[in-house]
């Protein structure tokens, strides 16, 4: 579970309007989000009890809220940490966790769908923040209009990033679960 001590390191990445028209600049302020880059491999307890890790070097916007909704669920707000794991499963189809027996990580959830991501966000974000309204509102936003993202998604096909334990041997030895 997420508390004070597991919270991710992220940073911020820079929103490149200097320079650029006038016009690239208002679809900046009007449209954009900041986007936020994991700095180190974040672990964390889903409250199925699985855990996962969302490797160093991915970068993700939050929750993907249009701004008119931003006073009820701001993306950076109590939906930041729901986001982040959300939006890895939306780009790749799948989280990585590690396997308590033999401490090797494999893809948990893949190909799942859209739907099971769905359902990680509302029940981290229920988890997270306890707030009801926000998560189930959030959660039939994306029931409504996360396939869009998830489509592009798939079209995209981004390129896989794994956690340091995973590139080099288990680099930091947790105690999980494989399912």
């Amino acid at each position: 579970m997420v508390s004070k001590k597991n919270m991710p390191w992220l940073s911020p990445v820079l929103i490149d309007t200097k320079g650029r028209n006038f016009f690239y600049q208002l679809y900046v302020v009007l449209f954009n989000v900041r986007n936020w880059r994991v700095e180190k491999d974040w672990y964390v307890q889903l409250p199925n009890g699985t855990v996962v890790v969302i490797p160093e070097g991915f970068i993700f916007d939050g929750a993907s809220t249009p701004k008119l909704f931003w006073a009820l669920m701001a993306p950076t707000g109590s939906l930041l940490l729901p986001g982040l794991v959300h939006d890895f499963g939306y780009r790749y189809s799948y989280l990585w966790a590690v396997c308590k027996q033999t401490g090797v990580p494999y893809k948990y959830g893949q190909c799942r769908g859209q739907k099971f991501f769905d359902e990680i966000f509302r029940d981290v974000s229920l988890s997270v923040s306890g707030l009801k309204f926000v998560s189930v509102f959030s959660y039939l936003t994306l029931r409504l209009f996360g396939f869009l993202a998830w489509r592009s998604n798939r079209k995209l096909g981004a390129q896989e990033i794994s956690p340091a334990a995973h590139a080099g041997g288990l680099g930091q030895r947790v105690d999980f679960e494989c399912n």
